[in-house]
């Protein structure tokens, strides 16, 4: 299979048309998906396609024409490849994103699940807050929990406190910007993420730059994230309803 051409205009409606066809709740429509690759090309360590493929795609969607499967996987690795190029040369394209609040939602959550196989890099990310107070950590955690769930298991609300207020107040910021300033934040943002993400002797200057321009939007988290909050214990419960205790889910290697 050709890998490496990029997409034409054709081959993006067909692949939008077939994540429609398979969509469920935990599945990805197409903003969703061009998150979650920006995201695993951001990842600090490398994310191997057979890791993180499986969440790109539902098992329904590629287990009934196996033509088809080839097809569409075809089109996700040339869709990961034409992004990986982009990102080697520090550059970034708009998100296909069209700013609406809605698709800002689920291209922010779909970047968020990456973090799902890099959580060191999830640590490094909350520990730069003590630097850049941008919020970017609590806000990135906050877009991979599931609060319906938690409430449905019942979850102590203070625990969660400080997510609930970072995921609202980003959803705020969406809501209040224009389509084309929501384009722009989310490009900020992560030329943001990329900056923390690197080990601290190798962040240039223009990390601080990103953080005063999302601050410029209104979107810089210090102000708003409520440190007094209670943190939630590593021997509780996790705040994403799954379970397990807290360090043995989202807090394993994040949070002490």
């Amino acid at each position: 299979m050709n890998l490496v051409t990029a997409l034409t205009q054709n081959d993006i409606q067909n692949l939008e048309t077939h994540l429609q066809q398979f969509k469920t709740a935990k599945s990805f429509d197409l903003t969703g998906l061009d998150g979650f690759l920006h995201g695993i090309v951001t990842m600090p360590n490398f994310v191997t396609p057979s890791e993180w493929i499986q969440m790109a795609l539902t098992e329904e969607s590629v287990s009934r024409d196996p033509k088809q499967a080839e097809e569409l996987f075809a089109l996700v690795f040339r869709y990961y490849n034409e992004i990986a190029r982009i990102a080697a040369e520090e550059t970034m394209p708009a998100p296909r994103c069209d700013g609406s609040p809605e698709q800002c939602d689920a291209w922010m959550k779909g970047f968020a699940k990456a973090f799902v196989f890099d959580q060191k890099a999830l640590e490094r990310l909350m520990e730069s807050e003590v630097e850049h107070e941008s919020g970017t950590g609590v806000m990135m955690f906050s877009y991979l929990l599931d609060f319906k769930e938690m409430r449905k298991a019942k979850v102590n609300k203070d625990q969660i406190l400080e997510f609930e207020e970072a995921y609202l107040h980003s959803g705020k910021q969406f809501a209040q910007n224009t389509p084309d300033h929501n384009q722009e934040l989310i490009m900020i943002l992560v030329k943001l993420l990329r900056g923390l993400l690197k080990p601290k002797n190798q962040r240039s200057s223009l990390t601080n730059e990103h953080a005063i321009e999302l601050d410029g939007f209104g979107f810089g988290g210090g102000a708003t994230i409520r440190r007094d909050a209670p943190k939630v214990g590593r021997n509780e419960p996790c705040p994403c309803g799954s379970g397990k205790k807290y360090k043995h889910c989202h807090g394993k290697n994040v949070m002490a």
